[in-house]
């Protein structure tokens, strides 16, 4: 019993374990920086109140929470993170060649791109069209707070940092971590895409993140680098900051005609990206750089 304890159970656990403490490092970070936020924000304000000689108010203390910045609590959450794994895998990273660039062409750079863009459009038209997020108030409130910001915070904090941390952490790591188990692509993609749905913790977002996820991990797969699926988390984000403040800053609203159509047409292309990723005769190699 302890020999068996000790020879399968016990990798069992360090395997599961392997998986998923990146991504409980993520939301340990993000909520240690949103409690040292507080605290922060707490501490200013009982010091302001001091100074000038006025009541601590609790009323001015949830308005100040209320009025976050989380672009900037996501950039800096992303930077811990990343920095804590550069310093766990820098030295495999160099082994494996796992920053690259030169492993990745430029049509397939541009095509990555445009994948992110066409994904963004499908996703906005099905949440548009469908009236969910009026179902959930709570992705109203997100949005709305990741999107107070200056537009070059949401940039910086939404399409180039959350990016290359999350790919980093689910297809970098957590896919490649499943595949050494050792388990089938298509099952470990699933999985990892599960998690990385799991850990938004919103019911929209968690459901678009799954199903991206999926066809993140297919474009790693593909393309064999960990620059394609971050070309495409990019592009589908800038792509939500560059929409959304137009729309804010001159008033547009587009019609649900022209949604259907795009939808529609993004749907199509959608299909036709992931049919010549899965009809790829090495889409189960599991070499995929670490």
């Amino acid at each position: 019993m302890l020999s068996y304890t000790r020879n399968v159970v016990l990798p069992k656990i360090a395997s599961v374990w392997g998986i998923i403490s990146y991504p409980i490092l993520f939301f340990y970070v993000q909520l240690k920086v949103m409690v040292i936020w507080v605290i922060v924000t707490f501490f200013v304000l009982a010091f302001m109140s001091i100074y000038t000689g006025r009541d601590f108010l609790i009323y001015e203390f949830n308005n100040a929470l209320m009025e976050t910045d989380m672009v900037k609590l996501s950039a800096i959450t992303g930077i811990v993170v990343l920095l804590i794994v550069w310093l766990i895998k820098h030295k495999s990273w160099e082994e494996s060649g796992f920053w690259k660039v030169s492993d990745i062409s430029a049509y397939s750079l541009v095509l990555c791109a445009l994948a992110g863009v066409i994904t963004n459009y499908f996703w906005t038209g099905i949440f548009h069209l469908s009236g969910l997020p009026e179902l959930f108030p709570g992705y109203a409130e997100l949005t709305d707070s990741l999107f107070r910001g200056h537009i070059a915070y949401q940039v910086l904090g939404i399409a180039i940092i959350a990016p290359i941390v999350e790919e980093v952490v689910y297809r970098g790591i957590v896919l490649k971590r499943l595949l050494n188990m050792p388990m089938n692509f298509h099952a470990a993609n699933i999985i990892q895409a599960l998690i990385f749905g799991i850990m938004h913790l919103n019911v929209l977002q968690s459901t678009h993140a799954f199903f991206g996820g999926i066809t993140l991990g297919l474009a790693y797969a593909k393309f064999k680098t960990i620059w394609a699926p971050i070309i495409i988390h990019i592009t589908f984000n800038l792509w939500s900051v560059i929409i959304i403040n137009i729309e804010k800053h001159y008033n547009i609203e587009s019609s649900d005609t022209f949604i259907a159509i795009t939808t529609i047409m993004s749907a199509l292309a959608i299909i036709t990206f992931l049919y010549n990723m899965l009809k790829t005769s090495d889409i189960d190699d599991e070499n995929l750089p670490q």
